[in-house]
Protein backbone atom coordinates (compact mmCIF):
# COMPACT_ATOMS: atom_id res chain seq x y z
CA UNK A 1 0.00 0.00 0.00
CA UNK A 2 1.21 3.14 -1.05
CA UNK A 3 1.97 5.55 2.09
CA UNK A 4 -0.21 8.94 2.12
CA UNK A 5 3.30 11.38 2.28
CA UNK A 6 4.64 9.63 -0.73
CA UNK A 7 1.06 9.73 -2.97
CA UNK A 8 0.79 13.60 -2.14
CA UNK A 9 4.67 13.91 -3.01
CA UNK A 10 3.79 12.57 -6.42
CA UNK A 11 1.10 15.51 -6.87
CA UNK A 12 3.17 18.72 -5.78
CA UNK A 13 2.79 21.53 -8.33
CA UNK A 14 0.40 19.50 -9.80
CA UNK A 15 -3.32 20.02 -10.53
CA UNK A 16 -5.55 18.10 -8.34
CA UNK A 17 -9.51 17.54 -6.49
CA UNK A 18 -10.11 17.50 -3.44
CA UNK A 19 -13.85 16.25 -2.02
CA UNK A 20 -14.38 17.17 1.92
CA UNK A 21 -16.38 14.92 3.90
CA UNK A 22 -19.17 17.89 4.03
CA UNK A 23 -20.09 17.36 -0.17
CA UNK A 24 -17.58 19.55 -1.46
CA UNK A 25 -14.91 19.74 -4.25
CA UNK A 26 -12.27 21.64 -5.10
CA UNK A 27 -9.58 22.06 -8.07
CA UNK A 28 -6.12 23.49 -7.51
CA UNK A 29 -2.38 23.30 -7.90
CA UNK A 30 -0.79 21.44 -4.58
CA UNK A 31 1.66 23.60 -3.15
CA UNK A 32 2.01 22.23 -0.11
CA UNK A 33 0.83 19.44 2.33
CA UNK A 34 1.96 19.08 6.41
CA UNK A 35 1.95 15.43 8.77
CA UNK A 36 -1.72 16.18 9.65
CA UNK A 37 -2.33 16.17 5.86
CA UNK A 38 -3.65 19.36 5.63
CA UNK A 39 -3.30 20.97 1.74
CA UNK A 40 -2.49 24.09 0.46
CA UNK A 41 -3.67 24.88 -2.78
CA UNK A 42 -3.93 27.48 -4.92
CA UNK A 43 -6.96 28.12 -7.61
CA UNK A 44 -8.64 30.70 -9.74
CA UNK A 45 -12.19 30.68 -10.72
CA UNK A 46 -12.00 32.97 -13.72
CA UNK A 47 -8.92 32.39 -16.03
CA UNK A 48 -7.12 35.56 -16.53
CA UNK A 49 -7.58 36.54 -12.79
CA UNK A 50 -5.12 36.35 -9.57
CA UNK A 51 -4.82 32.99 -7.78
CA UNK A 52 -6.81 32.37 -4.13
CA UNK A 53 -4.78 30.25 -1.71
CA UNK A 54 -6.90 27.82 -0.47
CA UNK A 55 -5.87 25.83 2.80
CA UNK A 56 -8.01 22.74 4.01
CA UNK A 57 -7.48 20.78 6.90
CA UNK A 58 -6.72 17.62 6.84
CA UNK A 59 -9.24 15.75 8.81
CA UNK A 60 -12.06 17.47 6.64
CA UNK A 61 -10.82 15.82 3.22
CA UNK A 62 -11.97 12.81 1.66
CA UNK A 63 -10.72 11.97 -1.63
CA UNK A 64 -7.28 13.57 -3.27
CA UNK A 65 -6.45 12.83 -6.69
CA UNK A 66 -5.65 14.22 -10.26
CA UNK A 67 -7.60 16.45 -11.76
CA UNK A 68 -8.42 14.45 -15.03
CA UNK A 69 -8.88 16.99 -18.00
CA UNK A 70 -12.33 15.41 -20.12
Amino acid sequence: MLDPFCFLKMYLKERVEVKTKSGEAYTGTLEGFDEHINLMLTCSSVEGSEDKVLFLRGENILFVGPRLLL
